[in-house]
Formats: structure tokens, C-alpha cells, sequence
């Protein structure tokens, strides 16, 4: 490739990072193949699952193989644990071709685009795993590594809930670090008076450094932390403004983000995909902890809700969460069990539905170099 043709794959890949295209960037360059070893009843479909929940939530494009639900296609004739005999040839016989087609399955998906493969499968004898890197590994050329399951019990229960309302919220101002509401205050009150009365043993309290995360949780009797990582989504120059304010002093920037807003990374702020990123230390933390409040904002829980839920990236930023709600994360085999706690005080709603029109994204002939990332230049108008 000459020098003009690497300039034009860099501004591409610029414009792209700064502009957004509708795409989320690859981050594999090389497609990955992750086996599950172990016997069955051992959680390595947990495990599948969580590992593709989690590299999608991050923005890396996974999909979990089953072989089991190959195994059970194939055949219906085996009802009982005869069909595993290692000395019932006929059965092994189906079990050989069920592994390779799923194999088959996997390299074409990859090649097709995708960057992780997860194989859940016992895949227990030396001869399955030779059989799995000789397909993967030497004449596929992708990179494979074997994850052993030996424990399944997780023990982590999450609830999560939002802070009270705040003064800016009455007015419809997003970010900014404005107090609660009289409202607010009183939710706080009933939330202790709830969480009290719940018993639940060994809770911890995580909150935002933010005040009205930090009012929320004043008259909750457990210990208490505060993350930077759970502050609400930097909105950058669009700070404590309303909606309506910002269509009018910047109409692009409410467009774009219109028609990307997982992408959209508001101007010297941050970006949904930002926010994932800024999160997954909380995540990997949450996910060894035992029972946790976490008091947040709605970006941040919308999150925390997709990574447990399981949302896409396009579900994600118009994901439901109403002020005054308490919203209870239970594990159960393959996700998440999911409560929902009205609490008897008003509060408004905060909720901006996906538009029904989605605006076309703006065409960016130029990167600004004052920061504003996002604001594209048009001939007639003037967004500063």
C-alpha cells in the first residue's frame, strides 16, 4: 500500500473514531476461538454466556456455540446417559459429526466477521481438543485458547437503583452536580426505611461522587463507597443545558447523536461506548461481590443494566430507568432475574424515547481541532 493510500485509510479510520459511521470499531484483529473444558453440570454454559455477555458489552463481537443444541438435533433416538458411552460407536459417531459441524459453524461465522467464538462444550478427551486446534489453530489460523470450568456457584446478588430526583431534573438539565429535590430528599428517606426493612445480609453501598447519589444513600445503614467510575456521563459543552437548548444552539450535534447515540460522543464529553469502557472495572468488581446497592445515574445504569440483561449496543441507550425505582438483579442459571420496586414518591420522568425518524448522520468533510469532536461544519449554519 503507497503513502497516499495509508493517508486515506487513516482518515477514514479518524473520521470514523471522531465521526461515527453507524459501526462500532473491530477490535480483534485476529478472530478468537474460546473452548470450554469440562464435565457436564459444571457451568460452562454460565460461563459461555457471561464471557459473551461481557466482550459484546464491550464492544467485541461474540457468539456462543452450544454444542449441545447441535446434539440434540441430530438425534432423538438417546434419552439417557447411554448416548455418552465411549463404547456405544454409534453414538460417538453422531457426536463427532455434531462437533464438526458446530466447528464448520464457528470458522464460518468468523470469517463472515465475527471476532470471538465461545465453543461450550465438555470437550474432555486430548483427541477432541487436538481435533479443535488442527481445524482452528492450523488450518483456520486463528487464535485458540481452552478455558477450564471446575466451580458454578457464583453467590452474587446486584440490585441497583437510581438517585432521587435532583434539582435538575425538575427542569429537564442533563449532568451538571445539582443537589436533590424536596422530592428527592424524601425518596432517600423512604429508600432506607425499604432497604431496612429488606434484611439483607451483608450489604454494601456504592454511590457516585456526585451529591445527589451521595443524598440518596445519607440514611442508609451499610457500608459505604464511592466510585468516579459510577459519575453520570460528562455531557462536555452540552453540561446542565436542556434538550431543547441544545437542538437549538447546536442542531448537528442533537442530529448526530440522534442517529448514533450509542457512538456519539458529545463535544469535549464523553460517548455511551466511552461509558462502557469507563465502567468495566465496576463490573469486574460487582461481579465478586456479594449483595451491593448501587446508587447511579441513568446513563451509568443503563449501562450496568445491559451488561447484566444482556442488551445490545443499539438497546442500550434507550433502556427504561425511572427515577424513585429500585431495581433488583437476581442470578439465575443463564442471566439475570429482574424486579422492579416502585417506591410511593413522585418524580418526573427523565426518559427520551428512540426517535421514530432517524435523522441521516452529518457528512464530515474536516476534524475540528478545538475539541468539539463531533460538530461538523456546514456552509450555512454555525453551531458555536
Amino acid at each position: 500500500m503507497d503513502i497516499d493510500s495509508n493517508r486515506a485509510e487513516g482518515w477514514k479510520y479518524l473520521n470514523k473514531q471522531f465521526f461515527g459511521d453507524g459501526e462500532r470499531a473491530n477490535y480483534v484483529n485476529i478472530p478468537h476461538v474460546i473452548a470450554m473444558v469440562g464435565l457436564p453440570a459444571r457451568g460452562k454454559t454460565y460461563i459461555s454466556k457471561k464471557l459473551s455477555r461481557y466482550l459484546n458489552w464491550i464492544g467485541i463481537n461474540t457468539r456462543v456455540f452450544n454444542l449441545g443444541e447441535y446434539r440434540r438435533h441430530a438425534t432423538h433416538a438417546y434419552t439417557s446417559h447411554e448416548f455418552f458411552r465411549a463404547d456405544n460407536a454409534e453414538a460417538m459417531a453422531i457426536r463427532q459429526q455434531c462437533a464438526l459441524s458446530a466447528l464448520k459453524d464457528v470458522c464460518d461465522w468468523l470469517v463472515g466477521g465475527g471476532e470471538v467464538a465461545v465453543f461450550d462444550a465438555t470437550n474432555s478427551t486430548m483427541e477432541r481438543r487436538e481435533l479443535i486446534r488442527n481445524i482452528v489453530v492450523q488450518k483456520m489460523g486463528f487464535k485458540l485458547f481452552f478455558v477450564e470450568s471446575i466451580c458454578d456457584d457464583p453467590g452474587i446478588i446486584e440490585q441497583n437503583i437510581m438517585h432521587g430526583e435532583s434539582v435538575h431534573n425538575l427542569v429537564g438539565r442533563i449532568g451538571g452536580d445539582s443537589e436533590l429535590s424536596t422530592r428527592g430528599l424524601d425518596y432517600a428517606s423512604t429508600l432506607a426505611t425499604y432497604i431496612e426493612g429488606q434484611r439483607i445480609p451483608g450489604l454494601r453501598v456504592w454511590t457516585s461522587w456526585m451529591k445527589r447519589a451521595i443524598q440518596t444513600v445519607k440514611d442508609v445503614r451499610a457500608p459505604q463507597e464511592r466510585w468516579k467510575a459510577l459519575n453520570e456521563i460528562d455531557a462536555g459543552i452540552c453540561e446542565e443545558m436542556t434538550y431543547a437548548e441544545i437542538q437549538q444552539k447546536y442542531p448537528t450535534d442533537f442530529n448526530a447523536r440522534d442517529a448514533n447515540k450509542f457512538a456519539y460522543r458529545y463535544p469535549r464529553g464523553e460517548s455511551y461506548e466511552d461509558l462502557v469502557a469507563r465502567l468495566e472495572p465496576v463490573i469486574m468488581e460487582l461481579e465478586r461481590q456479594g449483595n451491593v446497592l448501587v446508587v447511579s445515574h441513568q446513563a451509568v445504569m443503563r449501562c450496568l443494566l445491559a451488561y447484566f440483561l444482556d442488551k445490545s449496543a443499539d438497546e442500550l441507550p434507550y433502556l427504561h430507568v425511572p427515577l424513585h425505582e429500585v431495581i433488583k438483579l437476581t442470578p439465575v442459571a443463564y442471566g439475570c432475574r429482574v424486579e422492579h420496586v416502585q417506591l410511593p414518591i413522585t418524580a418526573v420522568n427523565t426518559h427520551r424515547p428512540k426517535p421514530a425518524v432517524i435523522p441521516a448522520p452529518p457528512i464530515c468533510s474536516e476534524i475540528s481541532v478545538n475539541g468539539d469532536t463531533n460538530s461538523c461544519k456546514e456552509s450555512n449554519q454555525n453551531n458555536e
